[in-house]
Order: C-alpha cells, then structure tokens, then sequence
C-alpha cells in the first residue's frame, strides 16, 4: 500500500512538474496577483515615452500612448484566463446534460437534439461566436456565452456516443432490472464512466476557448480599451508592426504559449488517464515502419 501511494505521489508530481503544467501554474499566479507584479498600472499614459522599444525602464517597451506593454500583457492574462474558464465551465454545464439526455432516450428526444447538435457543428467555431455577439452586443458576458455556444456540441456529441455505447452494457441492464430509475443510472453508472473523456476534452477545449475569445476581442467585440486584453493589444499592435514590432509581438506570444501550453497540458492528461493511449502512441512508429531486409534477400527470402 504504501509502495503504491509513493507510485500514485510521484506521478502526480511528476506530471504537476511539466513545463506546461508550470507554465499554467505561474500564468494563473501572475493573473490573480496582477496588481501587485505589474511594474505600473496597465492604464497609465506617459505622452513622452510613445512606443519606446524594450528596455530597462520598460521590459517590453511602450504603447503609441506611453502604456507599459508588460504590465498590459500581466493584466491582459485576466480576462483571457477568466473567459476561457467560464465559457468551458458553461460549455460543459449545457453539453453533458443534453449529450445523456439524447444518448439515453428514444430516437423522438435524442434525434431533435443531435440534429441541432449537427447543424451547430456544421460551422466554423468562430463563426458561431460572431453571430452570438452580432445578436447580443459587445462585451466580456457575451463574450463567455459565445464562446460557450460555440463549445456545446462538442461535449454533446462527446457524451451522446458514450452515452449510446453504456447503455447497451450489460450492468445497465441489471440496473434496470432491479427498477433504479434513468436519472440515477445516469447519475451513479453513466456520468463517472465519462468523467475521464469530459475532463480530458474540457482541458483542450480551453485552449480553443482562448483563441476565440483573443479573436473575439481583436475585433472589437469583446475588452473594449483601455482595458488590458492579449486580443485588443495584439489588434492595436498590428498597426505598428514595422515601426514598433514589440507591442504586438509579446501578447502574441502569450496567446500562442498558452495555447500550447493547455494542449500539452490536455495530451499528457489524456495520456495519464488512458494509458492505452500512449501505448498505442508509442507502438505506432513501429507498426508503420517499413520492413528492412539483410543486403542481397528478398522480402520473401527465409
């Protein structure tokens, strides 16, 4: 038991011990303790150092108004972080309960559902997050619901195939057997046999949520200025890219580190939690690897 705890302890800090984990580690430290790390505030102009490059006074140099770019980029981890925690916590809150309710009903419930699920999917993620913003307006909440409504029918279709294969299983049927009603199948027997997939597909769902929020914000739907956002100062840097190539480049960088940072992060859970996975990750070289013969036989030679 013991040799077993140390095993399950180690791993865990083996796995809390990679880069991306440490990297999403001091990103959300850096978020939360904003105002304490950022040199000035992200808001504060100063007319006599416009767009000054990096340097000792300014890490990663000025804005066209004198703003630090580095305490923008520490303030701009805030709403990018709470954007993409909310929309997927929102996401996986409507997702899963409609992918068990079509996965364990009849075709007339379960058929509706999926087809709405279908046409949802049929679009591009960030198309859907523009059409929810064009309906609702600009601003951070609509900003999470788009982002939401554009992760939905992932987790719904996720949940409705798992869903459909464990119903079939034999130890559900027992269940119904002895009388235990749906919601407590679904509830005791269904819903922790998916807990692994959800939790794996949340995690890279963030990463996507990221990216659309940046993309959302970059156009003007989101973070309005002067607020701080990754999105709004990488659309505001573009402009002055030849001439100040630092205002864009750091947010942009944080936006493409966090990205991989979270499906690194989302790789190694789904490797953790599914070892099969990453065994047949592993194997796979080898059973594509094309076959190498002695010199002078043949592939049929003995």
């Amino acid at each position: 038991m013991t040799s077993r705890l140390h095993g399950r302890t180690g791993a865990a800090l083996a796995f809390l011990a990679a880069p991306s984990s440490l990297y999403l580690v001091a990103l959300v430290v850096v978020a939360l303790l904003a105002p304490v790390i950022a040199p000035v505030s992200p808001t504060a102009m100063s007319p006599e150092h416009v767009l000054q490059p990096p340097s000792s006074a300014h890490l990663f140099g000025t804005d066209q108004f004198g703003r630090d770019v580095l305490s923008r980029t520490i303030w701009g981890a805030r709403p990018t972080l709470a954007v993409a925690a909310l929309s997927t916590l929102l996401a996986t809150a409507v997702g899963v309960p409609l992918g068990l309710l079509a996965g364990s009903a009849g075709r007339w419930t379960s058929g509706p559902i999926m087809r709405v699920m279908d046409v949802l999917l049929a679009f591009p993620g960030i198309l859907l997050a523009l059409v929810v913003v064009t309906v609702m307006g600009s601003g951070l909440s609509t900003v999470v619901v788009a982002v939401a409504v554009s992760l939905v029918p992932i987790f719904a279709r996720l949940v409705y195939g798992e869903t459909t294969s464990l119903v079939q299983r034999q130890f559900i049927h027992s269940a119904r057997i002895v009388g235990v009603g749906r919601a407590r199948i679904l509830g005791r027997h269904v819903l922790p046999n998916l807990t692994s997939q959800v939790l794996v597909s949340a995690t890279t769902m963030i990463g996507w949520a990221i990216l659309i929020a940046a993309s959302l914000n970059f156009l003007g739907f989101g973070v309005h200025p002067p607020s701080a956002d990754w999105g709004v100062d990488l659309s505001n840097g573009i402009r002055y890219v030849n001439t100040a190539w630092w205002y864009a480049t750091f947010p942009g960088l944080a936006i493409a580190a966090t990205i991989l940072a979270v499906n690194r992060l989302g790789d190694r859970l789904a490797a953790r939690l599914d070892p099969h996975q990453a065994e047949r990750a592993t194997l796979a070289p080898l059973e594509t690897a094309p076959l190498v013969t002695a010199p002078g036989t043949s592939d049929g030679a003995p």
